[in-house]
């Protein structure tokens, strides 16, 4: 099986709490309701959106990735309730170094119950388990505590700071880098 095929169908991922699935159009309104929310893009490269039409591009960009295989964006679907609360990525992918860059944003309406550590555990599992991928990173700015914290919880570990790593609404930033291996992943399972 070629590297991409792991994403073509497109694969629904099942936790206690969510389902993990494609984006589409239907999505425009729940993408919306957090995209242009202050807090969820505070740090991150993006900023809020300002109309639908904003949330109809992104959707249209995770699309269009879906066919190009380097980026790969899961929609996060409160399990039992078809609400979409966020979205968990590979943000990047290297198949010929078997590595990726995991990224998500959640709505600040859904912090502090741990679906942010949930959903990207599931990406960390079908990443090692079923894609094959060696090592996960994953980039968080300093003060964005919280998601630090995430990384912690999945297993990541704290690798470096990239110095002026990031141009970030108008201004270069620092960024911490973490990651985990295949082989870490392994040994964290048993």
């Amino acid at each position: 099986m070629k590297f991409d095929d792991y994403f073509r169908p497109f694969p629904v991922l099942n936790t206690p709490r969510l389902i993990l699935r494609s984006l589409s159009h239907r999505d425009i309104g729940d993408v919306f309701n957090y995209c242009s929310r202050e807090a969820v893009s505070r740090f991150v490269a993006w900023s809020p959106h300002k109309s639908k039409n904003d949330s109809r591009g992104f959707i249209d960009w995770v699309q269009m990735n879906y066919k190009t295989g380097l980026s790969v964006t899961w929609g996060i679907e409160l399990r039992g309730t078809g609400k979409l609360i966020g979205t968990c990525s590979y943000v990047s992918i290297d198949p010929f170094f078997k590595v990726t860059e995991l990224g998500y944003a959640i709505s600040d309406a859904y912090w502090g119950f741990g679906y942010g550590s949930e959903a990207a555990m599931a990406l960390v599992h079908f990443g090692f388990r079923q894609v094959g991928f060696q090592r996960m990173e994953s980039r968080c700015m300093p003060e964005n505590t919280a998601s630090l914290r995430v990384l912690e919880k999945i297993g990541m570990s704290f690798e470096g700071v990239l110095c002026k790593g990031i141009y970030c609404k108008g201004a270069p930033r620092d960024i911490r880098l973490y990651a985990i291996t295949d082989d870490v992943y392994n040994r964290m399972m048993t």
